[in-house]
């Protein structure tokens, strides 16, 4: 994949980290028909199942049950066992077996090279690339976003081999990034929720009425609207916290 040279434009969504979730999201908005610009660090998208080397870590029953992951990640799975077929010399008992696991470990029940990975998720991406409705930014990261207030407004996007400086001007801003890159660079108000320990002689702030305590392996999202108050209807979403269940979270930025 070569870097698009530009110096100025916009996207309806700029998508900061080409790893699997940046490259879960870019796949999801063109699906939606939405203009998208995805910046990557390093040379390769993909992330853990690419530049990392590192296999994917799936649940036990994402092949005997066909449960637990969502349908573009069950494509990308097939994809990658396709193309062993196609491209590797298989023997045919091999080759014929549904829920092929290419490296044969035991840490994943699809083992692979990093290239096949990068090459299916190239080939997953490539109706909307070869449209021009997905840019990807290879070598590049966000340096810089201009706020008005809360509102976020166009990204400087700078090419890490070149010093090439791109203006984005996007609706929306994606955080991909492995570590929250960008939210340092954005000068919202935001909550900081931190883990704690499940003991009541820790007392902690919480809102009324009071969810318990969230145990150490609760692991949420945090999704919030810049400068505007909004209550979340958790209706077809289930969460219960030691037998509690949530119905609804509320918050406000400002505060």
């Amino acid at each position: 994949m070569s870097n698009t040279k530009m110096r100025e434009t916009t996207a309806d969504i700029l998508i900061a980290g080409g790893g699997v979730g940046g490259v879960a999201a870019a796949l999801a908005a063109c699906r939606l028909g939405r203009n998208v610009i995805l910046t990557e660090e390093t040379d390769w998208i993909g992330g853990q199942l690419t530049a990392q080397a590192v296999p994917p870590d799936e649940n036990p029953w994402i092949d005997s049950h066909n449960t637990g992951c969502t349908a573009s990640y069950r494509y990308f799975r097939e994809g990658v066992r396709e193309y062993y077929r196609r491209h590797y010399p298989l023997k045919k008992k091999y080759a014929d077996v549904e829920d092929l696991n290419p490296g044969a470990g035991n840490v994943s029940p699809l083992c692979h090279e990093p290239r096949v990975a990068l090459a299916v998720l190239e080939s997953m991406l490539a109706p909307y690339r070869s449209t021009g409705q997905l840019k990807i930014l290879l070598e590049s990261q966000v340096e810089e976003i201009d706020m008005n207030g809360d509102l976020a407004g166009a990204a400087r996007v700078r090419m890490l081999r070149t010093g090439e400086e791109i203006t984005v001007d996007a609706a929306y801003i994606l955080d991909a990034t492995e570590l929250g890159d960008i939210l340092p660079l954005e000068a919202w108000n935001m909550f900081l929720v931190r883990k704690v320990n499940r003991k009541p002689e820790n007392p902690m702030p919480c809102p009324e009425p009071p969810i318990r305590w969230i145990s150490r392996r609760f692991h949420g999202f945090l999704l919030w609207i810049i400068g505007q108050e909004r209550t979340i209807q958790l209706r077809d979403l289930r969460i219960t916290i030691f037998g509690s269940p949530i119905k609804r979270i509320s918050g406000r930025t400002d505060n």
